[in-house]
């Protein structure tokens, strides 16, 4: 009697801790969405205005960014557009600000199409935003040799992805309606087998504008710029969970579908302890 009585005890407990078994891989290998938003490398570190980006995350998410401009500077740099910056004492850029001046609270961007309750109002602030800057950087020191300025003349900048991805979606800051973009994703790093195009009108000065994308099976992906503009992010989600090392990323750029397989593993971790220590007291 008293061997099944403790069997009885003991079957809830061996199911909770066969749920465990079953949820603790998918927690521990999942690669849910990333969004490259440009604040911090993969290391963590913050990322400066007007520093080069090519490798910065390749470590953590197999990404890496080259850049082909019709002036040959050929750089991608960071604009803070939260806090753009001067030059001899005038804003630079403030179409690339955010958020908008007529937004509440105010901004530093000026731009009458992304003001308040047009299509591409910009109320938000997107911090550092990717841009081809009007100079390189001739001393190779990581950072051009000016404060940052868009280049008008336009290029492409290239992402390039280790393993296949999904690229969900794209935000874009200051893309004008005269100034054409086309974002084209690839299946082979080379660029030569198209899966999907985009053609963003654009909805003018200092407006802002997510761009749905939703292509899978993704190892490229080249911004064709016809004049200026920003990214404000990029973000994807790895088609292999061991493609992107979670450990090295910020808890912010992790979709919030990882902490909550995080918190449903913890919650039945608590139940098989309560179980257990049940059954020692029975």
């Amino acid at each position: 009697m008293i061997v099944r009585h403790r069997a009885r005890r003991v079957r809830p407990l061996l199911v909770i801790t066969l749920l465990i078994v079953a949820f603790f891989p998918s927690i521990a290998v999942a690669a849910d969405q990333v969004i490259l938003t440009w604040e911090q490398d993969a290391d963590g570190n913050a990322i400066s205005t007007g520093q080069v980006i090519d490798d910065e995350y390749e470590s953590a998410t197999g990404v890496s960014v080259t850049v082909e401009t019709v002036s040959s500077t050929n750089e991608a740099a960071i604009f803070p557009s939260h806090n753009p910056p001067l030059r001899s004492g005038i804003v630079v850029d403030p179409d690339l600000g955010s958020p908008n001046t007529t937004c509440p609270g105010g901004g530093p961007g000026i731009g009458e199409d992304g003001e308040v309750g047009d299509p591409g109002e910009n109320c938000l602030s997107h911090g550092n935003v990717l841009i081809m800057p009007t100079v390189g950087d001739s001393d190779s020191n990581g950072f051009i040799d000016d404060v940052p300025d868009d280049d008008a003349s336009g290029g492409t900048i290239s992402f390039y992805f280790s393993e296949p991805v999904t690229i969900d979606y794209t935000e874009m800051l200051d893309q004008e309606t005269v100034e054409s973009l086309t974002i084209n994703s690839y299946a082979d790093l080379a660029g030569t087998v198209l899966v999907d195009e985009q053609n963003p009108a654009g909805f003018g000065d200092n407006s802002y504008e997510k761009i749905d994308i939703n292509a899978s099976g993704i190892h490229r992906v080249d911004f064709v710029f016809v004049g200026s503009g920003a990214i404000a992010s990029l973000a994807f989600t790895p088609a292999d969970p061991t493609a992107v090392n979670l450990a090295t990323l910020s808890a912010s750029a992790i979709a919030p579908s990882y902490l909550l397989l995080v918190v449903a593993f913890m919650v039945l971790f608590t139940a098989a302890c309560l179980w257990l220590l049940r059954w020692h007291a029975g």
